[in-house]
């Protein structure tokens, strides 16, 4: 290539990327985000790479959530829960089940299976639950129930402000 030559193949793709996938296609790099919002598993974390499932006469497909003329302003409403949580929970590698945290310490291991959780919403209930768990004193509580004895003991003693 000379010094003054473009690539214009590889322009085009960096800035001309799709905008619409067939979900079969796509289905094993997705990851569901809400009802029918999706993300890919291998990009970034951002607003900006959302997509939403949309049935067409072809087939589901997922079309981003974004254009051209409004790409990077998007506005982001907030919500109640705060990201910075001291709860999470986590879905193992098959998303049958899921581990419940509090500040990184496990606490007990859930079949989804017993609360009637599909694996494929496994990483949607994670996050939900982890929500509730910091805004719902009674949902501690019966988890704190579930557990065994010393162990609820050991966790109550380690973090006091489980008592309430």
């Amino acid at each position: 290539m000379t010094k003054f030559s473009v690539d214009y193949s590889s322009l085009d793709q960096h800035f001309n990327k799709q905008k619409v996938y067939k979900l079969k296609d796509v289905q094993d790099r997705i990851t569901k985000v809400a009802f029918d919002v999706v993300r890919f598993i291998d990009g970034d974390h951002t607003i900006d790479n959302l997509w939403r499932i949309e049935n067409t006469t072809d087939g589901d497909v997922i079309v981003a959530m974004y254009d051209e003329n409004n790409s990077g302003k998007i506005e982001i409403t907030a919500s109640n829960h705060q990201d910075d949580t001291n709860w999470s929970a986590m879905p193992d590698k098959a998303a049958s089940s899921m581990t419940i945290f509090y500040k990184n310490d496990p606490i007990k291991k859930v079949a989804l299976k017993e609360l009637n959780v599909e694996n494929k919403d496994a990483n949607v209930f994670c996050k939900h639950i982890s929500v509730k768990l910091a805004t719902n004193k009674n949902l501690v509580k019966s988890l704190l129930e579930s557990i065994d004895k010393e162990e609820a003991n050991y966790l109550l003693n380690k973090y006091p402000e489980l008592n309430g």
